[in-house]
């Protein structure tokens, strides 16, 4: 007689990076929060970590079976881990949950309340504050999702992560896309179906500091924007009307100095001023187009988005 395991309800994956300091503190919080759920998993990804985050992985999963640790072969970044992690998810609701215990794991208990309350297929978290967090940043995030909401058409502006519950369907077919650069954040709402949002607070990190610096968040951000949309591209047109709207003004502007009021132009300043405005336009437009170039490039070669060194076995 041939025994199947049952597959778990829920699998909760959690992105690590350098997390020593506090991935046993969040997967106790989790366990601790999961009581009322019947059978779930959770799968964290050392995303190719220098501390001793898989040290610890190993020791939590060589006592408790609903943890299972992947290891990455180096570092691909954090969209990469959670790929990695929804590729090895087996249960019917799949959730995301960030390893620094900013995200609230008795949050994670409500989305799945709602999200089987109301019929939907994923219930995402909005982020109404963010504690812990500078001005600058926080100003920050706020532009970008503006910016991507309306150059993609995806959202409505809402800070919202990868903190969210979705269920069997839109896991396997984010699994099924073969886009190689993939970004969960837009990914999910371009798929559609049914999903709603859960407003929560986002609390410090418990330790350490983050791992997306202002440059990892502006490659993040040009990275999610170019997945999404091509108007970028299309602000070449754009550019070209205003370039030749602006010729034409200082055209007539130098005739009817010369002609009617009989001076010759003042100097170069203007035109200084001007050829550097243009070239600026220039090599901005032709950067984003590198933008693009560059990512048919890596499509081209269809390598993966992470490769996985080692993985522990439930028991």
């Amino acid at each position: 007689m041939i025994f199947v395991k049952a597959l778990p309800y829920l699998t909760v994956i959690i992105p690590c990076y350098n997390e020593e300091q506090v991935i046993e503190a969040t997967i106790s919080q989790l366990h601790k929060s999961l009581l009322a759920i019947k059978s779930y998993e959770i799968l964290a990804v050392d995303d190719g970590s220098s501390d001793k985050t898989w040290e610890k992985l190993l020791n939590l999963t060589a006592s408790d079976r609903r943890v299972v640790g992947i290891r990455l072969s180096r570092n691909f970044g954090h969209q990469a881990a959670i790929i990695a992690g929804l590729a090895h998810s087996k249960g019917k609701l799949t959730a995301v949950l960030d390893a620094d215990l900013q995200d609230p794991p008795s949050v994670l208990v409500k989305m799945i309340e709602l999200l089987e309350y109301k019929k939907v297929d994923v219930v995402f978290g909005v982020r109404k504050g963010r504690r812990g967090i500078n001005p600058f940043l926080k100003v920050s995030y706020k532009i970008f999702y503006e910016m991507f909401a309306y150059l993609t058409g995806l959202g409505d502006g809402l800070q919202v992560g990868d903190f969210r519950v979705m269920k069997r369907c839109i896991v396997d077919r984010i699994n099924n896309l073969t886009e190689t650069d993939k970004f969960i954040r837009g990914l999910v709402p371009w798929l559609g179906f049914k999903q709603v949002g859960l407003d929560y607070i986002r609390h410090p990190r418990r330790s350490g500091s983050s791992k997306y610096k202002l440059k990892g968040l502006i490659e993040l951000a040009i990275s999610g924007i170019t997945s999404f949309s091509i108007l970028p591209l299309r602000a070449a047109i754009l550019c070209a009307f205003l370039s030749a709207g602006l010729a034409i003004l200082f055209a007539i502007w130098a005739i009817i100095d010369r002609y009617l009021v009989g001076s010759p132009p003042a100097g170069w300043t203007s035109i200084v001023v001007l050829i550097l405005t243009m070239g600026s336009f220039h090599f901005l437009l032709i950067g984003v187009v590198g933008e693009y170039l560059g990512k048919i490039f890596l499509q081209t070669k269809n390598r993966p988005s992470f490769i996985v060194s080692e993985k522990t076995s439930a028991n």
